[in-house]
């Protein structure tokens, strides 16, 4: 980013905290102090460390203080700041450490964490503590006992927002690893490429009433010797909602390996998919106590519905309304996009009582919903393909509430659409995800803003389109 740019930036961002936070201050790394830890240490509750790019090899402890690390991701929501501003462990420690602190006010925004080692939790560890982290890449961390991502145990509640968590490996949750009472929440997450060489490739779940809560969440391409996606043990209540588990393998249950040592394991399925994981999708095994295993699926899209499941000695599943087994036409399996298509069993299959998708439509199942605002704008040559990126038009414009928006991608890229106000605030986020390439239109629903002028800004990780706009009472 130019100078001038971010000094703006930084600017803006000083005059927003000056409103809302009149005591708060901003550290900036490294300016202000070389070490990210430094800063830490320095900040009061309320503070925001503001993390230039570059690698910073460190192990940082938060103390509960309720403050913001972020990077410039936090100013300007480009994903090249999240791939260019690295914690690296080096191996030497885990990355993040959030312990016994009961920190529930703290964020983490906008950073590649890799290379931790450790026993638990090679990229971030969490027990009693609950911190909000979102935008982050973790991968390439390793422990030798459990979490080689993210470990969450001793009722630490934390919550992850479009995290993605890759190539990390542990004898136990590859990906993220949960016991103990603790109960993370994962919102557009995605859990790839990881590896255990035991137990929950991508997730383990298990000992003393540890839970987790989905929305929106791929578990895909993950190795273990049992459960390649998931593992979950000894757990009365999880509830798995918009969860798509795909190409997993392992020996025992390629998608989810449910059992139970000394309590009843009670798993629920809702709008979810299990497909494409080899025979057996799922293994549900476990002890002789009262009630043992049982899984309960609804509304959701099952390969081989109960003839790709394995029932064990005390295990039950229970096929529930809703549910189907047919393939669920990702848009490019090869590729490893499971985005649905417009002619996918699983597009407004969903639940009816479940919160509608953002589209307003009826909920789908799996974890990337159809979104039905986005609409190909046909070429009279079908394989027409524009050669720029870029936005097109808005009309009308001067608008009153609503408007129609036209672009154009040239590849298929990860973009962020989204309208911000004259001090630079996101006001209105209208796509944030992979795209397809071609001439696409968007309705813009602007009913509940202030009228004015707003600047609309479609971005990817190389590139920024703007337009401005006025919107009329």
């Amino acid at each position: 980013m130019p100078t001038s740019r971010f000094v703006f930036l930084t600017f803006i961002f000083v005059l927003l905290l000056a409103f809302c936070t009149a005591n708060a201050t901003i550290i900036n790394i490294p300016d202000d102090y070389y070490w990210i830890q430094v800063g830490i240490d320095s900040a009061a509750s309320g503070d925001t460390i503001l993390v230039q790019p570059g690698t910073y090899r460190e192990t940082l402890v938060f103390h509960g203080t309720g403050i913001t690390l972020a990077s410039l991701y936090l100013l300007d929501p480009n994903s090249e700041y999240i791939e260019s501003t690295i914690i690296d462990a080096a191996r030497q420690q885990r990355a993040m450490d959030f312990r016994q602190s009961g920190d529930s006010a703290s964020v983490v925004c906008g950073f590649t964490i890799r290379n931790g080692g450790t026993s638990y939790g090679g990229g971030v560890y969490c027990a009693f503590s609950s911190p909000t982290l979102r935008d982050l890449v973790i991968e390439n961390c390793q422990t030798y006992r459990m979490g080689g991502g993210v470990y969450c145990t001793q009722e630490s509640r934390p919550m992850f927002i479009n995290v993605k968590l890759s190539g990390n490996v542990s004898p136990v949750g590859g990906g993220i690893g949960i016991a103990h009472s603790a109960h993370p929440t994962l919102i557009n997450c995605e859990i790839t490429g990881n590896t255990a060489d035991s137990t929950g490739g991508g997730v383990f779940i298990g000992h003393e009433f540890a839970a987790i809560t989905t929305d929106g969440v791929l578990i895909a391409d993950n190795n273990a010797r049992f459960g390649g996606g998931l593992y979950i043990t000894d757990s009365p209540d999880i509830i798995l909602k918009n969860v798509t588990i795909c190409n997993n393998k392992s020996e025992n249950g390629n998608g989810m390996y449910l059992t139970h040592d000394f309590q009843t394991c009670n798993v629920e399925l809702i709008n979810s998919i299990v497909y494409f994981n080899q025979f057996p999708a799922v293994v549900i095994t476990g002890d002789t106590i009262d009630n043992g295993t049982i899984l309960t699926i609804s509304y959701s899209d099952i390969e081989d519905r109960l003839e790709g499941i394995i029932v064990e000695d005390n295990g039950h599943v229970i096929w529930s309304q809703g549910s189907i087994y047919r393939d669920p036409d990702f848009r490019n399996l090869e590729d490893e996009d499971y985005y649905l298509t417009a002619g996918s069993p699983c597009f407004d299959s969903g639940d009816p009582e479940s919160r509608e998708d953002p589209d307003g439509s009826r909920a789908d199942m799996g974890a990337f919903f159809f979104d039905r605002r986005i609409n190909d704008v046909r070429s009279e040559n079908e394989s027409f393909t524009p050669n720029r990126f870029g936005l097109l038009a808005v009309y009308p414009n001067p608008f009153n509430s609503a408007a129609t928006l036209r672009y154009e991608l040239s590849v298929s890229c990860s973009i962020s659409l989204y309208l911000v106000n004259p001090i630079g605030q996101n006001v209105l986020t209208l796509f944030d995800g992979f795209h397809q390439s071609g001439i696409h239109q968007m309705e813009i629903n602007a009913e509940n803003m202030a009228s004015g002028s707003y600047v609309l800004r479609m971005t990817d990780k190389d590139q920024t389109s703007e337009r401005k706009l006025i919107l009329m009472d």
